[in-house]
């Protein structure tokens, strides 16, 4: 086993997988602090409306960007958006039954079903077998966790399986929408696509509200409010737009990896910030995750010598 200097595109590259990763899991602890003030839905339509002033501003002020008028951007930012309305919400939603570092263990598969789709879907996207054992081994570090069938929570030992739908549900939206960027999108304003694909999320959540959640946002705090507005500015604002950087134009595989990070963040921070569970299984899995990580991104090669 040999570990190489990766090459200075490939560290450009780690470090905005990193990056994307650690907002998506602070993202991820400050939602699971959220909805034990707002209903999902309503949680999410704030976040949304903050985010959209975020792009407003920035194509205000920006020289270089301006609000989208392509048509082509508008029908495919549309289509991404339905897909990340159901992810989000289904992602965040499972965070009523299990914690947001069992939450984020169970996202850790996403990537083995981007990789998978983008093989068959994507023509530069193609399995080895070096992304075959990375998939695995990180997956079975995810597996390891899930089989334990733990909730994460202080409240309760055993997950409720709904936890466990949701989430798989979400995740696996999640790798469609990926696919789905990468295949129609790559050649579109990142920054553009994020903020149709933003606006068309408010409106689901606006129709949502109105038909199903209403608008209560009587047990709502001072706290509730300031991790919303930074879910809404980190996660739903910059993180997006760097989601959408890297699949445009790293691929879809590279943006997925992010979610090996994201597990580790949110275990970590669910720990520390909301007295969530942390296992020696749960360590297990992660160490896990970790390796799988460094072999898909080609940090650490096996040879023969």
């Amino acid at each position: 086993m040999n570990i190489e200097k990766p090459s200075p595109k490939r560290i450009k590259v780690i470090w905005l997988i990193l990056l994307l990763g650690t907002l998506n899991g602070t993202t991820l602890i400050s939602s699971r602090f959220s909805i034990g003030q707002f209903h999902t839905v309503n949680y999410l339509l704030v976040r949304t409306i903050l985010s959209s002033l975020c792009y407003l501003l920035f194509f205000t002020f920006s020289k270089k960007q301006e609000i989208p008028r392509e048509k082509e951007i508008w029908k495919h930012g549309l289509i991404v958006g339905l897909m990340g309305s159901y992810s989000m919400i289904s992602i965040i939603m499972a965070m009523n039954y299990i914690s947001s570092g069992l939450n984020s263990i169970i996202m850790a598969s996403g990537p083995a079903l981007t990789f998978l789709l983008a093989h068959f879907l994507l023509d530069d996207e193609k399995l080895s077998a070096r992304k075959i054992f990375g998939i695995g081994l990180a997956l079975s570090g995810a597996l390891a966790v899930v089989l334990l069938g733990e909730s994460g929570l202080a409240e309760f030992d055993k997950a409720e399986p709904i936890g466990y739908f949701l989430v798989i549900s979400g995740m696996s939206m999640g790798s469609i929408s990926s696919i789905y960027i990468r295949k129609f999108m790559s050649k579109t304003n990142s920054i553009q696509t994020a903020f149709v694909r933003n606006l068309m999320i408010f409106i689901v959540m606006i129709v949502l509200s109105f038909v199903w959640a209403g608008f209560d946002f009587s047990n709502v705090k001072i706290s509730g409010i300031l991790t919303c507005l930074y879910a809404s500015v980190i996660g739903t604002f910059c993180a997006h737009l760097l989601m959408m950087y890297i699949t445009q134009y790293y691929g879809a595989s590279q943006s997925s990896l992010s979610a090996y990070v994201l597990t580790v963040v949110a275990i970590i921070g669910g720990y520390l910030l909301l007295g969530e569970k942390v296992s020696f299984g749960m360590l297990f899995g992660m160490s896990l995750i970790v390796a799988g990580i460094a072999v898909l991104e080609n940090i650490i090669k096996f040879s023969k010598k």
